[in-house]
């Protein structure tokens, strides 16, 4: 008989809780299950101690069970320096007061887990467990928090670069056509569209702002996470928030994750618009509370917004064998062109030049 090696596989949970046991020496009973196999796989492990003995001394939990995340990334995501750069990111912000699911070390002081999994070495990582409520839509003053928490990251890291991905002009509007062209055909109006719409958006920023890229530009720097929005931080009883998934997290500019949070704003409220404007008004108000956001920033939002939106569709379309072959096809990339970044760019973009022969 033939062994077929795998591309891609789903860990099982309870082997996977047998193994992390014996790595972090936990006491008593160990239940693992899979919370998400996405780009990476999530699991929830849960452990009924058997003593009076806690783990992670940070948590001071002494409650009867303790709740971890533990992240498996796919095979060949990121590098162990990426990850590195994650883990040293997440220390500088919890050390600097903002709230985050942080990584644990085992008791060999090792961060990174080995796990080798039917299609080869994978990493892994255990972290703290986000206590709190996840919610599609949340009073404003949760919006504001969340500005808060956003200007007090990018405070933070003001200036700084880490060893993750620089999140510049060809990575967010040219890479992501090397994978998108697999599965939408050249020839399609959507694809036309498309690639149009790229080229003057990259014709705006060069335009607007010469020095985009490298100093001097209009736009700040520091680094990003690029993923804030209400999937990726819990809300507690009191209205505070602990972020969490740093997965793209990376050198850039911080208007991106203002885009991004008022793109992510529009598609929760794009079905009752009266909503859109005063939830991204106090989202702007708590991040303006911290830190100024310039005219010129402001003003390019929407742009930003489309970039991230090809650079996303670009995600989905490297990342279909392990995560998005249950929905994506030709037809669901036409709707997501046109019932998204269209909509957005008609909707939000401000009537500029650029706009002329899309």
């Amino acid at each position: 008989m033939n062994t077929i090696g795998a591309s891609s596989s789903i860990l099982a949970a309870a082997e996977l809780g047998s193994f992390l046991q014996s790595v972090y020496g936990w006491n008593g009973e160990v239940n693992c299950r899979l919370l998400r196999a996405g780009i990476n796989h999530t699991y929830l492990v849960e452990i009924r101690e058997s003593g009076s003995v806690v783990y992670d001394k940070a948590v001071q939990n002494t409650a009867p069970i303790q709740k971890f995340v533990f992240r498996l990334y796919s095979l060949n995501w990121r590098s162990r320096e990426e990850i590195l750069a994650e883990i040293e990111l997440i220390q500088q912000l919890k050390a600097g007061g903002i709230a985050v699911s942080y990584a644990i070390p085992a008791p060999d002081g090792e961060f990174i887990q080995h796990v080798m999994a039917p299609e080869g070495l994978r990493y892994g990582l255990l972290f703290s467990y986000a206590a709190g409520e996840k919610m599609h839509r949340y009073p404003l003053e949760v919006h504001r928090e969340a500005g808060r928490m956003m200007a007090r990251f990018h405070q933070l890291t003001s200036g700084h670069e880490i060893a993750r991905e620089t999140y510049d002009l060809d990575r967010l509007l040219t890479k992501p056509f090397e994978y998108i062209s697999r599965y939408l055909s050249a020839d399609a109006e959507e694809m036309i569209y498309l690639q149009n719409l790229s080229i003057r958006l990259k014709q705006l920023f060069e335009t607007i702002d010469p020095g985009l890229g490298a100093a001097p530009s209009i736009l700040r720097k520091a680094v990003v996470h690029l993923d804030i929005w209400f999937e990726n931080f819990a809300i507690t009883a009191d209205q505070h928030l602990i972020l969490f998934d740093f997965d793209f997290c990376g050198n850039g500019w911080p208007a991106l994750d203002l885009a991004f949070y008022t793109m992510q704003v529009h598609n929760s409220e794009r079905y009752d618009a009266a909503l859109y404007q005063p939830n991204l008004d106090a989202f702007l108000e708590g991040y303006q509370s911290i830190l100024p956001i310039s005219a010129e920033e402001l003003n390019l939002l929407p742009e930003l917004g489309l970039a991230l939106y090809i650079f996303y569709l670009g995600i989905q379309c490297q990342r279909f064998e392990n995560w998005s072959n249950t929905f994506l096809s030709e037809d669901y990339l036409k709707r997501f062109i046109n019932g998204l970044i269209r909509r957005y760019e008609t909707i939000y973009s401000p009537d500029r030049w650029y706009r002329s022969g899309g």
